[in-house]
């Protein structure tokens, strides 16, 4: 093919078919005429349309070329249902060399064609180097609609970005970090000791973890079930027994927790709306055993006392 195409060019002194290179429809059967198979310009305009073709109706020959070389194969393996599911699994031969689909590609990759299956192997290990997170600029001020930014009892700030907890020590410029979250953290709030934090974050089953700002360990794991979405406003009581939090629901369900113990201490829906539109739950600081909030709603309406 490659010989009919310079031929057709007027290049047939060529050693090969430059990448440049491009035909018109015209030219395009004739080089099919020349391999002694006749197409129509409509039969030959189908194959510009589907291979791509530039602005002047030109189609890139070695596109053409390609897609002849190495779909053809693949679309016999196809037909011979050959179809990975699933990427290669340690400890597995990696000898397929066919189509192979998993849910984190929509449309399935192929080997490289100098596949070797040995390469497999070394793939399912863990490089020796290593990434660490050293330090992390900014914050979260798009997202987060409640207090995201506080100091806690060692006077160094505590925020979040993304799914991690920062702890900043501002005197020596220095961070470190809590990295219990798996999913993007919606929110943070300090006990009255400024010492225990707690942060929700997104989710279909949503968590709220509560840890310790200057020893960074994980305390209380509270989970609040399917179709929550996320938590977006929390607040620990006078005391900093019990916790309270809303959730990114369209009904805002409000939780009342004794983290300390794991419990669930109340449940119940708020005020319907399209989240979020909950910027803070506050704890009573009269009454210990009341809680009281705003809800703000979007598009101006007037504040919700829940």
């Amino acid at each position: 093919m490659c010989d009919a195409i310079l031929q057709v060019l007027g290049k047939a002194g060529a050693a090969q078919v430059a990448a440049g290179d491009k035909v018109d429809t015209s030219q395009f059967c004739k080089v099919w005429g020349l391999l002694g198979l006749t197409i129509s310009n409509s039969q030959a305009a189908g194959l510009f349309n589907r291979h791509g073709q530039d602005v002047r109706g030109r189609l890139p020959v070695m596109v053409f070329v390609e897609a002849l070389v190495v779909g053809g194969p693949r679309q016999i393996m196809l037909m011979e249902s050959q179809v990975q599911h699933g990427a290669y699994s340690a400890g597995q031969p990696a000898k397929h060399t066919g189509k192979i689909i998993y849910p984190e590609c929509k449309s399935g990759v192929w080997p490289p064609s100098n596949w070797d299956p040995s390469l497999a192997a070394r793939s399912s290990k863990l490089p020796e180097a290593r990434l660490e997170l050293d330090f992390v600029y900014g914050y979260d001020a798009h997202r987060a609609t409640s207090n995201n930014l506080w100091v806690n009892c060692a006077g160094h700030l505590v925020t979040y970005a993304a799914a991690v907890g920062i702890v900043h020590e501002i005197s020596s410029h220095h961070q470190v970090f809590f990295r219990g979250h798996d999913d993007d953290i919606c929110c943070l709030a300090l006990a009255p000791d400024r010492r225990i934090a707690a942060s929700g974050q997104l989710g279909k089953d949503p968590t709220m973890l509560v840890w310790d700002s200057v020893s960074l360990t994980q305390l209380a794991k509270l989970q609040h079930g399917y179709g929550y979405r996320g938590i977006q406003a929390i607040c620990f009581s006078s005391s900093g027994g019990k916790l309270a939090c809303i959730a990114t629901d369209n009904s805002h369900s409000l939780f009342i927790w004794d983290w300390s113990r794991g419990r669930k201490l109340m449940e119940r829906k708020t005020q319907p709306g399209a989240p979020p539109a909950v910027y803070g739950v506050v704890w009573s600081k009269f009454d210990p055993n009341r809680l009281t909030g705003a809800l703000f709603c979007l598009l101006g309406r007037p504040a919700l006392v829940v």
